[in-house]
């Protein structure tokens, strides 16, 4: 399934062009259609900051941001090449592409331009240095066939524009896991 929908030449994401879709979007832009591109968590606090709920201003790093960074960067056909003809019986063999993916996406410059949002958002926040949380929304965290809910890793504490772009993108690698990997 990973490799017939990831590794075809086509930009088309749940019927829209991933091209259609930003690399952020802020709570207040966010509704519940929008799952696919911010995950359930995302979409939720964006339909409670829609009818004026005590929600802290936030933005989120869209699904599409980070299938921009793989494409970008060159690295996702190399992930996704490496889970071509993967056993996913085989928990070893699992681990060692999560792993080899996670270091691929840890070692990989993150492009200008979603660098650029990102801080342009932090900022945007505060003119000051806000302390902060990179946190996943997954966007397929609770299917018919699998959940994923818990297995990501929360970055608390992030205080600064280089720390929340690390944050970030090892937020990035965290989307990939053994477990994940097998769907």
């Amino acid at each position: 399934m990973i490799n017939n929908y990831y590794t075809k030449e086509v930009d088309i994401i749940s019927g829209a062009s991933m091209n259609d879709v930003p690399n952020i979007l802020w709570l207040e832009e966010i509704r519940k259609e929008d799952i696919i591109s911010v995950g359930g968590k995302g979409a939720s606090l964006g339909e409670m900051a829609s009818i004026d709920l005590p929600v802290p201003k936030a933005f989120v790093v869209t699904a599409q941001a980070f299938r921009r960074f793989l494409i970008e960067t060159g690295i996702e056909k190399k992930i996704f090449s490496s889970y071509e003809r993967l056993d996913v019986e085989n928990n070893e063999a699992l681990e060692k592409a999560a792993d080899g993916a996670k270091n691929m996406v840890l070692k990989a410059k993150m492009p200008a331009s979603i660098k650029d949002e990102i801080r342009k958002s932090y900022k945007k926040m505060s003119a000051e240095d806000l302390i902060v949380a990179v946190r996943s929304s997954a966007t397929a965290e609770d299917l018919p066939d699998a959940s994923f809910a818990g297995q990501q890793e929360t970055y608390l504490n992030i205080k600064g524009e280089s720390a929340l772009l690390e944050a970030v993108q090892k937020r990035g690698e965290g989307n990939i896991l053994p477990r994940q990997a097998g769907f």
